[in-house]
This record gives structure tokens, C-alpha cells and sequence, in this order.
């Protein structure tokens, strides 16, 4: 008779500015059980650390599991050796040793990243990277940043800021890679123009029906990212970019728009991309990051 696998599971959590993800998922990377909250900045840094824990309770006990570790993905600069938040725009957090304290909270070894490059190893692992060598993930959410999986193995850099860009000044003082096509700097730039408050999704909305400035700003947005992805080709040359957070999951007809864009950047190369460049979407959507730390919980224990 053959004998079945063993099922292992983990949980994991994804601590942003706006949502608390939690999940408990097989080192496959099924999901068993998952849930999320808006994540409520008011109460302080020490009481979204608590909301983090009661959703990651919340999520073990729904899926009736012995959990064997638990990946954080958390807001900010975060040294995954040490599990410690060395920077977090998240107030009262920056210092905490956060994989400790999920460690003495669920009895359980802990591994902690940051979300830019945690879930570049989610997709590497489980998502639209499975299968190439190197890949580079790009989020286009609340914020934008490069996270870089080189060979199988996350590139950190050597001060664990190896692809957080978005503070970086483009079209001159106070202009940031972020303000520039981050979903808050869309929708900045949209608010601004109009005289009134103007959400990222409307602000694509007007775009797609023409209405001025919105169809300027979403171009130019759409351009500066581009150009983020032709440079990052040019400079590290994945075998793919995969491009993902909630503005590139909801509007896929600007992910396109990049890809153009960076084509024509690339044109003095194109006998090398002969197909164009490997620009893929995510397949993991909101859960990469928490993917991307159980993949590394794994890796850390010489298992992926």
C-alpha cells in the first residue's frame, strides 16, 4: 500500500500600513486557512504587533494544525538574521525584535523579513518566478520597491536595503520614485490636480475615459516605473520581473502599459530579448509575502 506524505504547515503573517494578512499553509504552499484585517495605526505600534498575534491565532486555530514555524513579513527595514525591525513607518515598532516575541507568543521557531524583498521570494518559490534562477519582483502598492531573488537566494545587500527605492528623488527635489507611481502618489497627484480628494482607483478610472490631468499622470506613472524595470534589467538582468501589489493586482492594463514602455527603453537590446522582456504578474497576490517567509523559514532550515 502506498503510504501518503505527511503534510507539514506553517503560519504566516504580512504586517502593512493598511492590512494584516495571516495564513497557515503547507510547505507546498497551499493555504488552509487565511484571513485580513485593516490594520489600525491609532492604538500604537505595540497593539498592531498584538493584533498580528491574535490573527495569527486566529488563523491556527480555524485550520486544526500543529503550525512547526511561523514567516513575518512586517512594513520597513528588517534584518531577517537577526529577526529584528531595524526601521518601520508602523510607530513604536522600529527596534522590536519581533521573530522573539512570535517565538515565545506560539511556541514555534520564527523568521522575519521586510515587504519588499520577502515577497520576491514568494513568487521565486511558489509564485510566477517558479522554475528561473533569478528573479526580480517589483510591488506597486501603497508604496514601490525591487526585491531580488539572485540564484535561489534573497539579495539583502550588505545595510538591508537592497531594492527599497521608493525615497529616491526623480524629476527633481520632492519628486520620489514612490510619489511618482506608488498608489499613494497616484492618488496625490490626482487630488492635487482636481482640487479634491481622489482615490487611486478613480484616478485610473478617469484615466481609461480620457479625462485630463488623471490620463497624464497615470502615463507618467506607468513611464517612471518603466524605467525602473529597464534599469533593474540592466543592472542585475533577471531571467523574469514579476510585477505585483495592489495597484499592479487591480489594474493589469497598467502592468501592460510598464511592459511596453520598458520594451521601447530596451530597444538598443532587443537582440538580446528577441520576444521582449520577461515581464510576468503576480500569481500570489497579497499573500506573497507571507509565502515568501515561510519559503525562507525553510531555507533557513536547508529545506526549500
Amino acid at each position: 500500500m502506498r503510504r501518503t506524505a505527511t503534510r507539514r504547515t506553517f503560519a504566516g503573517v504580512d504586517v502593512g500600513k493598511t492590512k494584516i494578512s495571516a495564513a497557515v499553509v503547507t510547505d507546498k504552499g497551499r493555504f488552509i486557512s487565511r484571513t485580513a484585517i485593516s490594520t489600525d495605526l491609532s492604538r500604537g505600534g505595540a497593539n498592531v504587533i498584538g493584533d498580528a498575534k491574535g490573527l495569527l491565532h486566529k488563523v491556527i486555530d480555524n485550520s486544526g494544525c500543529d503550525i512547526e514555524g511561523i514567516g513575518i513579513c512586517w512594513v520597513g527595514i528588517v534584518d531577517t538574521a537577526s529577526g529584528v525591525i531595524e526601521y518601520s513607518s508602523i510607530k513604536e515598532t522600529s527596534g522590536k525584535m519581533i521573530q522573539k516575541l512570535m517565538e515565545k507568543e506560539f511556541g514555534v521557531p520564527a523568521l522575519a523579513g521586510d515587504d519588499v524583498t520577502t515577497p520576491a521570494y514568494g513568487e521565486w518559490m511558489y509564485g510566477a518566478g517558479r522554475g528561473y534562477g533569478t528573479v526580480a519582483y517589483m510591488t506597486i502598492s501603497t508604496g514601490a520597491g525591487i526585491g531580488i531573488v539572485k540564484d535561489g537566494s534573497l539579495w539583502k545587500g550588505r545595510h538591508n536595503i537592497a531594492g527599497i527605492l521608493g525615497p529616491l528623488e526623480v524629476y527633481g527635489r520632492g519628486h520620489s520614485i514612490e510619489s511618482a507611481f506608488s498608489g499613494r502618489g497616484i492618488e496625490a497627484s490626482a487630488s492635487m490636480a482636481l482640487g479634491r480628494k481622489v482615490s487611486t482607483e478613480e484616478a485610473f478610472r478617469l484615466s481609461e475615459g480620457g479625462v485630463e490631468p488623471c490620463s497624464t499622470i497615470i502615463e507618467k506613472a506607468a513611464y517612471t516605473a518603466a524605467a525602473v524595470v529597464a534599469g533593474t534589467q540592466c543592472l542585475v538582468d533577471p531571467d523574469a520581473i514579476v510585477i505585483g501589489g495592489s495597484v499592479a493586482t487591480n489594474q493589469p492594463g497598467f502592468v501592460r502599459k510598464i511592459g511596453r514602455y520598458a520594451n521601447g527603453m530596451m530597444e538598443p537590446y532587443r537582440f538580446k530579448f528577441p520576444k521582449g522582456l520577461r515581464i510576468l504578474r503576480s500569481e500570489l497576490g497579497q499573500y506573497n509575502g507571507i509565502l515568501g517567509a515561510v519559503g525562507l523559514l525553510l531555507d533557513r532550515n536547508g529545506e526549500s
